[in-house]
């Protein structure tokens, strides 16, 4: 899922990944991402922090509310600026936070495939736990 108020975000995002043969789910704020989430869970959500109506931080307390949503694995991708503060308080919440002006579909795709080789390696030992 793209999360993003910039259609031009949106899109560019949402190209990358259908060229990778993904399926992609668009919302333009959190309360449109929020719905589309209870229609459809996401494997993952890329998300921005500033939008209207519900921004990023508050798109993801409500997330975490659910615990069927905990899970879902959300990487940040924001023009923003972000304090220490910021930062703190994502954290635990999100995967990654990467800086739009620095993205590349490289950049992009190489975070997504060490991410889901790490769901992958933790899914794996959970599932070879020794019995005590």
């Amino acid at each position: 899922m793209v999360v993003d108020d910039e259609e031009a975000d949106r899109k560019m995002l949402t190209q990358i990944l259908e060229r990778e043969r993904w399926s992609v789910i668009q919302a333009e704020d959190g309360v449109v991402a929020l719905e589309q989430v209870a229609k459809h869970r996401p494997d993952l959500i890329l998300l921005d922090l500033m939008m209207p109506r519900m921004n990023g931080y508050q798109f993801v307390t409500e997330l975490h509310k659910h615990d069927d949503w905990r899970s879902i694995p959300i990487i940040v991708v924001t023009a923003k600026d972000m304090s220490t503060e910021e930062r703190i308080a994502l954290d635990g919440y999100v995967e990654k936070v990467l800086p739009k002006h620095a993205l590349t579909q490289d950049s992009l795709l190489g975070e997504i495939q060490d991410l889901i080789a790490a769901c992958v390696h933790a899914k794996q030992a959970a599932q070879n736990k020794p019995v005590v």
